[in-house]
């Protein structure tokens, strides 16, 4: 090749590269999709109120809630028998209590045992 046409395709190709890179740079910075637990309410989103864990609990165990650790919105069980113990299903809790098929269940601080919600998602 001659060096007209290299210095030609070097400057093609540079041209291609500045074009492109704030794409590839856009592309990216693209945030990650917040988890589902986590994510807030969005505004077709409708707050439906606080979990009553107890009536969880006492309807599907015969048992009364147990706080492992308040510090952990995970923090939270089913205590049934004499040392039985397990994890609530947060989005069950929601469904039963407000009856319907569609609520969710958030939390506004996962070190907050106590920040947990229930919202109605048309998604």
């Amino acid at each position: 090749m001659s060096y007209r046409i290299v210095k030609m395709f070097s400057v093609a190709v540079a041209a291609l590269v500045c074009a492109l890179a704030p794409a590839v740079a856009a592309a990216q910075e693209a945030p990650a999709p917040p988890s589902a637990v986590e994510t807030s309410m969005l505004q077709e989103d409708v707050y439906l109120g606080v979990i009553d864990l107890q009536a969880y609990c006492q309807h599907f165990y015969g048992g009364d809630i147990f706080l492992k650790d308040a510090r952990s919105a995970y923090g939270w069980e089913c205590h049934y028998n004499v040392n039985e113990r397990i994890p609530i299903n947060m989005y069950a809790a929601c469904q039963l209590q407000y009856r319907e098929p569609w609520a969710r269940a958030g939390f506004s601080d996962r070190r907050n045992a106590y920040s947990w919600f229930c919202y109605l998602s048309p998604r």
